[in-house]
């Protein structure tokens, strides 16, 4: 599945969550960056494309977000491609 498939089915499952029926240590760790995301969305947007690049390629390392690592991959790129995609 591409990165647009991925994200339209994320989309999708989020929408029909229902908040009441996650758990309290995942609410208050997404509360955290919820309540922090005006002031970090560079860190909401890292990881969400880790998270992304690691549906799309399971074996990947996400650690290793930069080219210059062995074996990593370009997070900046993908950052840019998730950036330009319309989903809504």
């Amino acid at each position: 599945m591409n990165e647009r498939g991925v994200l339209q089915n994320a989309y999708i499952k989020a929408s029909k969550l229902n908040a009441d029926d996650t758990p309290s240590v995942i609410k208050k760790d997404i509360d955290i960056l919820i309540t922090n995301i005006e002031s970090n969305k560079s860190l909401v947007s890292a990881l969400t494309t880790s998270l992304l690049k690691k549906i799309i390629s399971p074996k990947q390392d996400i650690r290793l977000h930069r080219t210059d690592f062995a074996n990593g991959y370009s997070a900046r790129v993908l950052d840019t491609h998730i950036n330009n995609i319309a989903i809504f």
